[in-house]
């Protein structure tokens, strides 16, 4: 009886990882509540003067306003040097490097790991002669 407790908590276990991962991304939206604009209207209030403050995270760019209003753009693959146009003088910015994202590559493995535990636990269930879970 205790091995089948085991194998039964272990899958309830992965269910409950599976499912607090999935709320966490849920919840943790980085622009959420934030205006997104084109990269292209950027560089045209960088020429004009209207922008107080960048702050560059890994491939977004936070822009604060000379009147107060954020906003966020997508740089790509591209640094924010290398955009043509694009005008720093007089703007405060700050770069905080982007790092590897653990939670996306945990719940790109989430479908994955269930489906092999759901095969090791059919197999597990399978193994005995007289066992009625595969006897057609």
């Amino acid at each position: 009886m205790k091995p089948r407790w085991q194998r039964i908590g272990l899958l309830y276990m992965i269910i409950l990882v599976g499912g607090i991962t999935l709320i966490a991304f849920v919840i943790r939206s980085p622009t959420a509540g934030v205006e997104e604009r084109a990269l292209s209207e950027v560089v045209t209030m960088s020429q004009d003067g209207r922008i107080d403050k960048l702050l560059i995270e890994g491939d977004l760019l936070t822009v604060t306003t000379t009147d107060g209003a954020k906003f966020t753009t997508y740089l790509g693959m591209d640094s924010v040097f290398d955009v043509t146009g694009l005008d720093l003088t007089n703007i405060d910015y700050e770069i905080i490097p982007g790092g590897f994202n653990w939670g996306n590559m945990l719940l790109g493995f989430l479908p994955l790991m269930l489906f092999g535990g759901l095969i090791f636990f059919l197999f597990f269930r399978a193994r005995g002669a007289n066992s009625q879970a595969m006897g057609f």
